[in-house]
């Protein structure tokens, strides 16, 4: 990372919020720091972009916005940005998405002002203060200018504006009822001329998230009228959050199978950056202590690290997805045992069943065995950084042979203590049984009833896996 780009973090406080910001996992806080390096380069020699952050349903392009506005907001005192978060689905009840972009900006002003604590954010609650009428004289140009949308559906106007804006469109009617595009081109140029007022001090940004989720017709027009709003303005930057396959399918749906999609696409995007799954860094035991304080760390006596464990596991799984699956085991676990506490080896083989049988499909063969020497992956691409793991960080195990039977099969003695990594292979064993190698536990184990009894709670929560999607 460049030194400037170092320097944000010195500048970044993130202490507006109440709640605390989600734990970042999968460190996004690099790639929020290149962001701010790239637009402190733009507001520093007044340029204008639009650039989008493309990432998969589910990598996290939300969470990375919102840490993105968050530490804007707070850069130098809030003086070098104005940031505004415009979510398109939210807002598609506008059927004109001029009108939907003016109230999110609208609205996300009235949640910063209420963020703040005058005290010490004074400065940002000034400039909030003087950029409001300046979007609501936007507003109210849209509403004389026939965007079919009454000024108090967008905020509250004193009467006399609103009589006003019905006489300036009667006039508007009769001088330019030739030109049917006529108030649309002036709506756009007096919002430019006002947005100029906005940018003379600060970099505006416009954050827009959730496009994907809109219709694709009114995708196509919540693009087309960001670039007619702040396209050739200085000191603006525009950052949508993309889908870019799920884009290029919408722009070949509106235009046909043909369309040059690249073509089309660069009348409204600069440039984009990907935001890839990303590896996990964070602490799982802190996103996810509600599900872990359904267990009891105390009835197992090791040294197993929890956070490894779940990052392996997960590592090569989006975090939208982890999350979706964590809340569903979750709700499995306190269906199945409301009053009960387990300890940590069925946490993480309820984890590793949940993965496997749900996220790889895996649920008549093992894909992962162990030769008593060597672990081995049956099934190819499953779960790489967790094999990778497995072998790292298990790779001796105090396993000792403990006789073999006819047909080739043979059965491997756990000694004790039993550490988890060794029960959750023979747990792997007990719910795929292989036909050459099996696996027992030492009888002198200290909770071998209780492994035994494991084994048909697993069952239990495999049935309701299927059930409950």
């Amino acid at each position: 990372m460049c030194a400037a780009a170092q320097s944000t973090s010195s500048n970044v406080t993130p202490t507006a919020l109440e709640n605390p910001f989600p734990v970042d996992l999968l460190n996004r806080q690099a790639i929020v720091d290149q962001m701010i390096h790239l637009l402190d380069i733009l507001s520093d020699s007044r340029s204008s972009c639009t650039f989008a952050l493309n990432g998969k349903w589910g990598s996290g392009k939300t969470f990375v916005l919102n840490m993105l506005e968050q530490q804007l907001r707070e850069y130098q005192d809030g003086e070098k940005y104005i940031v505004f978060h415009y979510n398109c689905w939210q807002y598609d009840y506008y059927e004109e998405p001029l009108v939907a972009i003016i109230a999110a900006m609208l609205d996300s002003l009235n949640d910063q002002t209420n963020l703040f604590s005058p005290d010490t954010h004074e400065s940002i609650r000034r400039k909030i203060a003087a950029a409001k009428p300046i979007l609501k004289t936007i507003a109210a140009s849209f509403a004389k200018n026939k965007l079919g949308v009454d000024p108090t559906d967008i905020f509250t106007l004193a009467d006399e504006t609103v009589s006003a804006t019905e006489q300036a469109k009667e006039k508007m009617e009769d001088e330019h009822s030739y030109d049917q595009y006529y108030a649309f081109k002036e709506v756009i140029q007096s919002a430019k001329v006002e947005l100029e007022k906005l940018a003379a001090t600060q970099m505006v940004v416009i954050v827009v998230d959730e496009l994907d989720r809109c219709l694709p017709d009114y995708a196509i027009k919540v693009l087309e009228r960001l670039h007619h709003l702040f396209y050739g303005l200085e000191n603006v930057s525009v950052l949508l959050a993309v889908d870019k396959f799920q884009l290029d399918t919408t722009v070949k749906q509106i235009f046909g199978e043909n369309t040059n999609v690249t073509t089309y696409l660069k009348k409204f995007i600069n440039f984009e950056l990907t935001l890839d799954v990303g590896k996990i860094e964070g602490s799982f035991t802190e996103r996810y202590a509600d599900y872990i304080s359904l267990f009891d760390e105390t009835l197992l006596d090791t040294n197993f690290s929890i956070d490894k464990y779940f990052a392996a596991l997960f590592s090569d799984i989006e975090i939208r997805e982890q999350e979706r699956l964590i809340d569903r085991i979750k709700t499995i676990h306190q269906m199945l045992f409301p009053q009960e506490k387990k300890d940590l080896s069925f946490m993480c083989f309820e984890l590793l069943w949940l993965v496997f049988a749900e996220f790889y499909n895996l649920r008549e063969d093992v894909p992962i065995y162990f030769d008593g020497k060597k672990f081995y992956v049956k099934t190819k691409g499953v779960a790489p950084h967790f094999i990778e793991y497995m072998n790292s960080e298990w790779g001796n195990f105090d396993i000792r042979h403990a006789q073999a039977y006819a047909g080739e099969r043979e059965a491997y003695a756990f000694p004790t203590p039993i550490d988890i990594p060794q029960i959750l292979l023979w747990y792997l064993w007990q719910m795929y049984p292989y036909p050459r190698i099996t696996y027992r536990l030492s009888s002198n184990c200290p909770h071998l009833s209780e492994y035994q009894k494991y084994l048909e709670d697993f069952k239990k929560i495999d049935t309701l896996l299927k059930l409950i999607k």
